[in-house]
């Protein structure tokens, strides 16, 4: 990917204001990176399955002021 700079979401969760999934693969976002977000991150799936992104947790989070839809 000329021009971008790839790296692990573990090493930038905490940083970072947008997280934007479209692998296909599941648990890509988990409990453990939503409770390390920042709280007024946006987290949305672009791809075609739900599974992306764990949205039962989502819902739960301590300050989550947005909507978990799955």
């Amino acid at each position: 990917m000329d021009g971008f700079r790839l790296v692990k979401l573990n090493e930038v969760i905490r940083q970072v204001d947008i997280v934007i999934t479209c692998t296909g693969n599941k648990n890509v976002v988990t409990r453990e990176h939503l409770d390390r977000m920042k709280n007024s991150c946006i987290v949305c799936n672009m791809g075609h399955s739900n599974t992306e992104i764990d949205v039962v947790s989502a819902g739960t989070c301590v300050g989550s002021g947005g909507d978990a839809r799955g």
